[in-house]
């Protein structure tokens, strides 16, 4: 890594390495929630019926703060359901509704978190319904990428002679 400039002017290097071995990652997975498919079902939508594979999500997350004679713990408590239907282009979201409740549960020091209760600050629902999409638009980044990716006539030869492909 470049650092600096000598006093002619020229870069002073210094060599940086990351710590040998493996390290480990922490588990993520409480954070992802738990997820469940519930069946096909038919969603009415502003496009008509369509049949959708239902989805589940409920995810509790817990961010408890440690104060001088007690501890506060936020959770925010969040249960979804979406509705996914292969004729939504891009996304196949028809249809998703949404509950998520913010909690607050203090207790003193030395105290048991699960005999102190979890009272409701806030509640919030939330739903989206699919009302149209489009048809027939054609990409104007796609043909850009394609060009950069032409591969070169059957025609052109490589350096050594022989026909590209």
């Amino acid at each position: 890594m470049k650092t600096d400039l000598d006093d002619n002017g020229g870069p002073t290097i210094t060599e940086i390495r990351s710590g040998g071995g493996n390290v480990d990652v922490p588990d993520m997975s409480s954070l992802r929630g738990q997820v469940d498919t519930l069946g096909t079902e038919s969603v009415k939508t502003a496009l008509g019926p369509m049949q959708a594979q239902m989805v589940s999500l409920h995810r509790k997350l817990r961010n408890p703060r440690d104060m001088p004679d007690s501890t506060v713990n936020r959770i925010t408590d969040l249960k979804r359901t979406i509705w996914l239907a292969r004729r939504v282009p891009l996304t196949s979201l028809a249809k998703q509704e949404e509950t998520e409740n913010w909690y607050v549960q203090k207790y003193r020091v030395g105290e048991v978190s699960t005999s102190a209760p979890e009272v409701m600050v806030s509640s919030e629902t939330r739903s989206a319904d699919v009302v149209a999409f489009g048809t027939g638009r054609k990409s104007v980044l796609l043909p850009l990428w394609q060009k950069k990716r032409v591969r070169p006539d059957a025609s052109a030869t490589t350096p050594s002679g022989t026909p590209g492909n």
